[in-house]
């Protein structure tokens, strides 16, 4: 597929090959194919890549592996990187596993890490941590299996540890606001790596599917927007409806949804989008970004005070008493056409183009947990 001049890398799968990917890891163990292009499931196109891990795919240093890799175009010193993928795990996993992270050339020295694991209370959860000067887990959520979702990353590379920032949107909604790492552990530059990766062998025999990669120089390149939300019988504008059946604030799929919907199926829980703000010693710190255009605090929320959704305000023009009398009196509406619509949803900005607010809610149960 055709590569737009702000887009530096794609892997999408659309010449029906690997070989968009630097390379691979375990795509084959002896005979068997673990790495396979498929025509279903599909995010986009026509083509996927489907990943198999099984207890022998292991490497020379005892890890159990099956992975694509990609060298990043801009990892240098100062830089900032711009990168999404879309993935689909089929089912629900039953131990810890890695399923993309990015590491340093050479000295292998991974400096973040998204992960999915068995939920405590069953289904399947995923997270995202940072490595550097200790490990910081910034983001967790239940995961919906069997549909496609997509994460976005903004990270800006250097040594210093109160200069590096990370922010990752999921299914096209911010859940992690430009916190503080060491995001270089070393002079070396990163790659990239996307699909299973165990620190042992495990018994379980698992599966993803992996589509529509991009590195690009700037968000909208990588981030795409949630799905168009449809108000009664007009069509709205791609907007993050805080008012959707299950309350969690997610986005539901003009389609319905489906395996293919992209970015559809956020697990129905209060606390599908959480961001843990971290330093790097695991203390709950403010957002960074007062430079960046302010916005108004999220409105309030029925989760017990937490306040840990994301929430995008759907309002219905207001009226005063005037307004009323002059809408008697005039008979005209203040809002719409004769004869339109009441309660239009106002289009909010976009997540794509709007900065991140420095007022994002927060959870006070920021954990440093043990490098992997």
């Amino acid at each position: 597929s055709t590569v737009s001049a702000d887009i530096l890398w794609k892997g999408d799968f659309e010449a029906n090959d690997l070989s968009q990917w630097t390379t691979t890891l375990n795509q084959k163990t002896g005979q068997r194919a673990n790495i396979t292009v498929v025509e279903s499931p599909v995010e986009q196109g026509a083509h996927a890549a489907q990943l198999v891990v099984h207890p022998d795919d292991l490497w020379p240093n005892g890890h159990d592996r099956v992975e694509l890799h990609q060298d990043g175009k801009r990892t240098q010193e100062g830089q900032t990187t711009y990168f999404s993928w879309y993935f689909e795990v089929p089912k629900d996993i039953t131990l810890h596993e890695e399923i993309g992270y990015w590491e340093t050339w050479g000295s292998y020295q991974q400096s973040m890490a998204f992960y999915v694991d068995n939920a405590k209370n069953g289904g399947t959860q995923i997270g995202f941590r940072t490595n550097w000067p200790a490990s910081v887990e910034h983001w967790s959520a239940p995961l919906a299996v069997g549909v496609w979702h997509q994460i976005a990353m903004e990270i800006l590379w250097t040594h210093s540890a109160a200069d590096g920032r990370v922010s990752v949107w999921f299914d096209g909604a911010p859940v992690v606001d430009h916190v503080a790492a060491q995001t270089k552990p070393n002079d070396s530059n990163l790659f990239v790596q996307v699909g299973y990766h165990r620190d042992a062998s495990q018994p379980s025999v698992d599966t993803i599917f992996i589509d529509d990669a991009r590195e690009g120089t700037t968000l909208d390149d990588v981030l795409d927007k949630p799905r168009v939300v449809d108000a009664g019988s007009e069509t709205m504008d791609p907007i993050v409806d805080a008012s959707t059946a299950d309350g969690t604030g997610s986005v539901a799929p003009a389609d319905g949804g489906g395996a293919n919907a992209r970015g559809g199926g956020m697990a129905e829980s209060a606390d599908a989008l959480v961001s843990n703000s971290g330093s790097a010693g695991g203390e709950s710190t403010s957002s960074p970004g007062s430079d960046r255009t302010a916005e108004p605090p999220a409105p309030a929320t029925s989760d017990g005070g937490c306040g840990c959704r994301f929430v995008g305000e759907a309002r219905a023009p207001g009226w005063s008493w005037v307004s009323l009398l002059l809408a008697v009196v005039t008979g005209r509406r203040r809002h719409g056409r004769p004869g339109g619509k009441w309660g239009r949803v106002r289009k909010p900005q976009s997540f794509r183009t709007a900065p991140l607010s420095p007022h994002l809610p927060r959870c006070e149960d920021d954990r440093t947990i043990a490098t992997r």
